[in-house]
């Protein structure tokens, strides 16, 4: 683990010595990245020899970095149900299964809950974790699971809702920011969700306006320079999340461009930190503490009542924003 802050006091463990760990990956939204969060949940309160509760802890560990509201809402909602939390984060190329499987041996936790991942991973290697799981922001209900849950969004519908907020808009010649395909399920499934938006108006994208990235402002920033460099003659681009966004439109603004005057940049996420942005970020939104609520109470319900697995599907919303102008087609 790493970065990882006490709150007003040092994380207290229960008589058997288990903490109830919540972990996230390096960035500071859940879904910026690959890597998973796994959460391994502990009762706190501690008994008398009467077996009367005497306490409940109120100091979960956060991580320094941990702004996500997600984040916030799934650690406040554990506390109320009288379990702690504890952050850790995963590079963004680890793998989060055998992650979990070493916390499993080390920490026997009761549960674990992912955040984001890809999907292959799981599919290979989740028959090892014994405990109940929820894999939230990806859709696992093709894993057929028996301690997995799952919450999130429908990427495809959400790529395409994308896809057809730019065209609407009169854009076509539209560059795409998005993670490794061939490793990265949710970008994979966010481009097919594009290519169906262009479809729907009898047009085709070229693909050779895809440029592969990191889910982190830096590597937005120089998929942009490249994108730029290529001369392509874009108007637009989508990029996978908000914080590619931000980094993308810094590189715009360094090469002189103007957004969106000049390209139309829009997000995925509707993370805060694009709201603040200048011009304020275009983006299509996941209901973080929606996801957070549900994804904490079927693991609650997975531990105390032995729940069955289910799926959830959430909705996406899009934020308008100013980074996105409306153009002229010639189509």
């Amino acid at each position: 683990m790493d970065l990882l802050l006490s709150q007003n006091a040092p994380f207290p463990k229960t008589e058997t010595g288990h903490d109830f760990c919540y972990f996230a990956p390096r960035r500071a939204y859940m879904r910026c990245l690959k890597s998973a969060v796994s959460t391994a949940v502990q009762s706190t309160a501690l008994c008398s020899a009467s077996g009367a509760a005497v306490s409940k802890w109120k100091y979960p560990r956060f991580s320094a970095s941990c702004s996500s509201m997600r984040h916030l809402a799934a650690t406040s909602f554990v506390m109320i149900s009288g379990y702690s939390a504890e952050v850790h984060y995963l590079d963004e190329d680890a793998d989060e299964v055998l992650v979990g499987e070493q916390l499993q041996r080390e920490r026997k936790p009761l549960g674990f809950i992912f955040l984001g991942g890809n999907t292959c991973s799981f599919e290979a290697r989740f028959s090892a974790i014994a405990v109940p799981s929820v894999l939230a922001t990806t859709l696992a209900d093709h894993l057929n699971f028996g301690n997995l849950s799952s919450v999130g969004i429908d990427d495809t519908a959400a790529g395409r809702r994308a896809a057809r907020f730019l065209l609407s808009r009169g854009h076509r010649r539209i560059a795409v920011i998005g993670g490794n395909r061939a490793v990265s399920s949710i970008s994979d499934q966010r481009y097919q969700g594009f290519l169906q938006g262009f479809a729907d108006e009898g047009l085709s994208h070229d693909e050779a306006l895809y440029q592969k990235a990191n889910y982190n402002l830096g590597s937005g920033y120089r998929a942009m320079n490249k994108l730029l460099a290529r001369d392509a003659g874009f108007t637009a681009v989508f990029c996978m999340s908000d914080i590619m966004a931000v980094g993308a439109m810094r590189a715009l603004t360094d090469a002189g461009l103007r957004v969106p005057q000049d390209i139309s940049v829009l997000g995925f996420d509707g993370i805060e930190l694009g709201q603040y942005a200048v011009p304020r970020l275009a983006t299509v939104s996941q209901p973080q503490q929606e996801i957070a609520d549900q994804s904490v109470a079927l693991l609650l319900g997975q531990i105390e009542k032995a729940a069955p697995p289910q799926t959830r599907v959430v909705s996406t919303g899009l934020l308008e924003g100013e980074s996105v102008a409306s153009v002229t087609s010639d189509i």
